[in-house]
This record gives C-alpha cells, structure tokens and sequence, in this order.
C-alpha cells in the first residue's frame, strides 16, 4: 500500500536554488548592515569630539583664554613636545583617554608613542596646527574653524595633511594620497569625517577635495 505521509526530500537542484537565494540576500543584507554598524560608531566619534570640545573651552577658561603650545606625537606618557599627545592637555578636563579613541579607527600615527598600552590607541583624532598659542579674542568666527577632526595623523601641520589643499594645491591630502589606508582614516565614517570647531559643535563631512583654507587657518 502506497504510504502517502512519506516526507519528501529536497532534490540536489532545490538546494542549489535555496543556496543561491541565500546568498543573494546575505549580499544585499550585509553592506546594508554593515553601513548601520558604522552609523552607530560615527554617532560613537562626534560625541567623543564634543567632549574633547568641552574639555577644550574648559581649559582655555582656565588659562586666560589661550590655547596650548606645540606638542606632535601619540604618546600619553610623556610631554616632550615631539612625542607628547595633543589630548594630554584636555586629559584633567575629560576625565578619560578613552573619549579620543575613535571606534571606527584602524590606525593613527603612532609616532612618539612609548610602546605598551601608549601605542596611539587613544590617539586617533588630529590637531589643526594653527590651533595652538592662539587666544579667543584673535579667532573672529569660532563657529567655522575646525580644530579637531578624524584623521590619520595626530597633528596636521599643512603640509598636504589636512582637508584643505596645501598652499599651491588644489587638492587635499596630497601627503598621503599614494597610502589609501592613511587617506580612508580621514573619512572612516562611511566616507564621512567628523569635524569639531572651536565653538565646541560637532559636524559630519561628506567627503570632499577641497575644504577652504580658512576652515583652518587661524592668524
């Protein structure tokens, strides 16, 4: 007698077809996960930056209204001025090294670091060079100039390393153009760069080849 409850089983093409629709989804689904992901971590990195900001308006307060003096370097444990960390400064303000860790971060510049756990891992954001020795009273628009961004190096000294051209240039970042790697820490965030102004508000910037110089510069 035919026993018609008998469970049938998937034929080899049925699989094969199951397989592919499969990957198909996983194909659409995750760069559309992935994209969610690094959303949240960007969310992550401009609330690091408007704490370092606060930390900054902090200190200035605190020192009549004057910016730090040079320091080029990723290490937490020094102040020599060619290793120490710009965030050193701000570390009495933000309570944390963690707040200048960016979560989406590969790799910084780990020049001047002393090895161990002060390897640059908390050290992923860039300086704007002309931010130092400056007082409020000189920078008229405090609102459109940047101070601190994602980056690949700690400092930008504007030598083809910030995200306006160079004097001469027509585009940015022409220091590390031929590093792919270095060039995607600046815009980490889905192609997108963090920027923190001096007023302390945070901004996202879709990426660009030119910034205008006076973003940065600061007399």
């Amino acid at each position: 007698m035919h026993n018609q409850n008998r469970r049938r089983g998937f034929t080899l093409i049925e699989m094969l077809v199951v397989i592919a629709i499969i990957a198909i989804l996983a194909a659409i689904l995750f760069p559309v996960f992935a994209k969610a992901r690094e959303k949240a971590r960007q969310s992550s990195c401009s609330s690091n930056l408007k704490q370092i900001g606060l930390a900054m308006i902090q200190y200035r307060q605190d020192y009549d209204e004057t910016t730090p003096w040079y320091v080029n370097g990723a290490s937490w444990n020094t102040w020599a001025a060619g290793t120490a960390y710009w965030g050193r400064f701000y570390e009495p303000y933000a309570k944390s090294q963690q707040i200048f860790r960016c979560p989406s971060a590969a790799s910084t510049d780990s020049a001047g670091s002393t090895g161990g756990a002060d390897n640059g891992v908390n050290a992923n954001y860039g300086l704007n060079g002309y931010y130092e020795n400056k007082t409020d009273a000189v920078v008229t628009a405090p609102s459109d100039k940047i101070v601190v961004h994602d980056s690949w190096e700690t400092r930008l000294d504007d030598n083809g390393d910030m995200l306006c051209p160079q004097t001469g240039q027509t585009l940015n970042l022409t220091q590390w153009r031929a590093y792919p790697a270095r060039v995607w820490e600046y815009w980490r965030h889905n192609e997108t760069c963090n920027l923190l102004f001096y007023d302390g508000h945070v901004k996202a910037q879709v990426m660009v080849d030119a910034l205008p110089r006076s973003a940065y510069t600061i007399p």
